[in-house]
């Protein structure tokens, strides 16, 4: 089964429109001018910090020195920038609206942990925030003898199970918060009414017996080259 890299599919996907767009893209007015090999660099500098520089360039046949060139332009690091944000508000949309299993949480957050700081910053705060106004609201419904709302209950726990993924590789000060408060929401009321004859426990089992980040990083690496191998070089140079 193919390891769920969001922004591995991420990268994938702009890639493919990239290369088949009939009208460029614009960016604040102006039309997008990079070469499709450059476009891979942009969307490659998601990765860079636990990524270096020059495997990023291996992954598009690039020499290091060409990139680092490339970060010093305006029009590449804004279409870096501009990247980032468009993923942050898809990815915050996939972890509200989809299911994923908890070896699938243990993947997306692995991935998570390693992309570049800011856009993990802009991306948790905002999923953050969700997350603790609502099993806020869900625990002071419990304490009133309230009717919980079923969707609420469902988005809780995607979300519960994606920071408790996350806190795996990335901890954070939000894991006293998550196990003091959240974690008894979770282990009695919601897994019993969503997921009867499972436990939280067990999920935390699955996360713990998942494959370790280094690992995880391998698959990770071979899936970029993969996308870059796919385009035929004289299209993408």
């Amino acid at each position: 089964m193919e390891p769920t890299f969001l922004y591995e599919r991420w990268v994938k996907k702009k890639m493919f429109e990239y290369l088949t767009i009939s009208c460029p893209p614009q960016l604040k007015g102006r039309i997008v001018t990079l070469s499709p090999k450059q476009y891979g660099g942009v969307l490659l500098q998601a990765y860079v910090g636990r990524v270096s520089i020059e495997e990023i360039a291996s992954f598009i046949s690039l020499k290091p020195e060409k990139l680092y060139q490339w970060r010093k332009e305006p029009e590449f690091m804004l279409a870096s920038d501009w990247n980032k944000c468009l993923f942050a508000s898809e990815f915050t949309e996939s972890m509200v609206l989809k299911d994923y299993s908890m070896t699938e949480y243990h993947e997306i957050a692995g991935e998570f942990s390693i992309l570049e700081e800011s856009l993990r910053v802009s991306a948790r705060i905002p999923l953050f925030h969700r997350f603790r106004m609502l099993g806020q609201r869900l625990l002071s419904k419990v304490r009133y003898g309230i009717e919980m709302d079923r969707y609420d209950m469902v988005v809780f726990k995607r979300l519960f199970a994606f920071f408790l993924a996350l806190e795996y590789h990335w901890p954070s000060p939000a894991s006293k918060r998550i196990k003091k408060d959240f974690m008894p929401l979770a282990e009695k009321v919601i897994w019993p009414e969503l997921s009867p004859g499972t436990s939280v426990a067990a999920e935390l089992e699955d996360i713990q017996g998942s494959e370790p980040i280094d690992m995880l990083l391998g698959k990770l690496a071979e899936r970029l080259r993969q996308i870059f191998d796919y385009y035929p070089c004289e299209i993408i140079r």
